[in-house]
Order: C-alpha cells, then sequence, then structure tokens
C-alpha cells in the first residue's frame, strides 16, 4: 500500500491474478473521433479484461476504476479514482484511506440507497459504453494471456470475444450487489 497519498497504487499490479485476460487499447482513429462529450470523458486509454481462477470477471479502466463481479455476475469490488468499494450486506462500503504520519485509517462509510443508486446507474453506463466502444473496434487487443493449466472452466478454449460476452451478459441487466462471503456482515 502507497505510503503518501500521492503515491498511487498500481491498479494494474492486481491483474496478476487474473488468468485469463486481455489488454486492449484505444485505437489511433479512437483517438480523433469522438462521438460526444459523454464518449471523450469515458473512453480509457486502456481496458483490461480478465477472469481469476475462480471465473470472477474483472475490468479495468486505466489506472482510474476497476470492478470486479463474481461468477453471479454481481460486483464484489470496485476502485473509483480514488475510492475502494467493496460489497457490504446489500449495498457497496465506500473505503476511504486517511493517513497522518504515523499511521493509515481505513474509514469505510456504507453508500444510502440514494448513493447507491447514483453509483449504480453511473458504473452501468461507463460499463455499456466501454461495451459499445470493444464491440465497435474502438479498443485494439494487444496482449492476450492464458495460462498452460487452469482450474477456470474450458480456459484452453477461452476467446477475447468470451470475456466480452461476460462482460455483455451483465450490462444487459441491472447491476446488483454481491452478497458478503460467508462469516462476514
Amino acid at each position: 500500500m502507497a505510503r503518501h497519498e500521492d503515491e498511487r497504487e498500481d491498479l494494474f499490479a492486481e491483474t496478476r491474478a487474473l488468468v485469463i485476460r486481455g489488454r486492449w487499447v484505444k485505437t489511433a482513429a479512437s483517438s480523433l473521433l469522438h462521438n460526444s462529450s459523454l464518449e471523450n470523458a469515458l473512453l480509457a486509454d486502456e481496458l483490461l479484461i480478465g477472469l481469476r481462477e475462480n471465473g470472477w470477471l474483472s475490468v479495468y479502466g486505466d489506472q482510474s476504476r476497476m470492478v470486479q463481479f463474481n461468477q453471479a455476475g454481481e460486483i464484489r469490488r470496485a476502485y473509483r479514482e480514488p475510492q475502494l468499494y467493496r460489497g457490504q450486506g446489500g449495498t457497496l462500503a465506500r473505503l476511504e484511506r486517511r493517513r497522518t504520519s504515523t499511521e493509515t485509517i481505513l474509514v469505510r462509510h456504507d453508500l444510502t440507497a440514494d448513493e447507491l443508486t447514483i453509483w449504480l446507474a453511473d458504473t452501468q453506463q461507463w460499463l455499456t459504453q466501454l461495451l459499445h466502444l470493444l464491440e465497435a473496434g474502438r479498443y485494439q487487443l494487444i496482449e492476450w494471456t492464458t495460462p498452460l493449466e487452469s482450474s477456470v472452466e474450458s480456459s484452453h478454449s477461452t476467446t477475447p470475444e468470451d470475456l466480452i460476452d461476460r462482460l455483455k451478459a451483465i450490462v444487459h441487466q441491472p447491476l446488483r450487489i454481491a452478497p458478503p462471503p460467508i462469516g462476514r456482515r
């Protein structure tokens, strides 16, 4: 964990846990052609989409956003610069690091129903826009990683299109928060 506030954590370093992953970059044409100010604001220079060993899907947009889904397509964790979020008993908890010269304190705020509704709508819009841009060829796959052996179902035949299809299945339904793991509230 970074010791000073201006030291950002490397979100992409987490992606080593993704046994199947693809990395896409914005195409040159995408830099020149923006259909709207919304697309311009949402268009990450780099995307990384992948699966953990247990089949959980993660989507990263540059170093500023990340959403992790469980097998059922429910949100487990997320990051939206500079805030970390995690599923917390049917809502999301926003986790904020407060640093002093001697310690770092993690402060939790459970989102209210209104805050959660806004957060989910914004995240749905971001994921939908990314999916649209991927399908429109506005991103180019530059790296594809699969393990030699994996317990991820059919990992040997998983393709970049399969990851995009998983994302499509998630964004074509209302986003949901994952229940807490057994033993945690």
